[in-house]
C-alpha cells in the first residue's frame, strides 16, 4: 500500500513527540538558567571593578595634572556607591548638597547582584598622584564570587581576586 491508497499523508507531530521535546527542553533550560545567572554576576562583578579602577586612574591623573587633592569616597553595603571629588570627601548618596560628587559618581543600581563588603576611602597627592594609605575596595556576588580593587603606594590600580580577569592574585 502507498500513501495514496490511505487517502492522504499524515503530516505534523504527535501530541506524545510534542510532551517529550517540551520535557527535554524543560530539562536543559533548569540545568542552563543558574550557570547563566552566575555567569551573569560573575561579568556584572568584573563591569564595576573596571569601572571602580578607571575612576581612580582618572582621579590619580586629575590629582597630577591639576595639582589637586582628589578623593574618592565610598558607602558600604548593598545599596553601595563611590565618588570622586576635588579637594574634599563627597557624598556618593547625594543626601548632602555641600559635598557633593563633583567629577565621577557610580552605584549599585544598574549592578543589583553585587554588593560593596568593605572600602577604605583614598586621596590621592596634589601633583604626585600618590596616595597616604594604599587600601583595598571588595566586592562580591549574592553567589559569592569575590574580587578586589587596590590601591599600591603610587596610586596605581589593580583588581583582583579569584574572580579577576587572568585570575590576579592579591599580594
Amino acid at each position: 500500500m502507498n500513501a495514496k491508497s490511505l487517502g492522504h499523508r499524515r503530516r505534523g507531530f504527535t501530541l506524545l513527540e510534542v510532551v517529550t521535546v517540551v520535557a527535554i527542553m524543560s530539562i536543559l533550560m533548569a540545568a542552563a538558567i543558574p550557570s547563566y545567572q552566575h555567569m551573569l554576576q560573575r561579568r556584572q562583578l568584573q563591569q564595576v571593578a573596571e569601572l571602580l579602577s578607571l575612576d581612580m586612574r582618572h582621579a590619580r591623573e586629575l590629582s597630577v595634572s591639576e595639582n589637586q587633592i582628589i578623593h574618592i569616597s565610598y558607602r558600604v553595603g548593598k545599596k553601595w556607591c563611590w565618588g570622586v571629588s576635588r579637594n574634599q570627601p563627597c557624598d556618593c548618596t547625594g543626601n548632602s548638597p555641600a559635598a557633593r560628587c563633583n567629577i565621577a559618581q557610580l552605584d549599585s543600581k544598574e549592578f543589583p547582584h553585587v554588593l560593596l563588603d568593605m572600602a577604605q576611602d583614598a586621596a590621592f597627592n596634589p601633583g604626585l598622584g600618590q596616595v597616604a594609605q594604599t587600601g583595598a575596595a571588595a566586592f562580591r556576588t549574592e553567589r559569592g564570587q569575590n574580587l578586589r580593587v587596590q590601591l599600591n603606594p603610587l596610586g596605581r590600580p589593580q583588581v583582583c581576586g579569584r574572580d579577576a580577569p587572568g585570575s590576579v592574585a592579591c599580594p
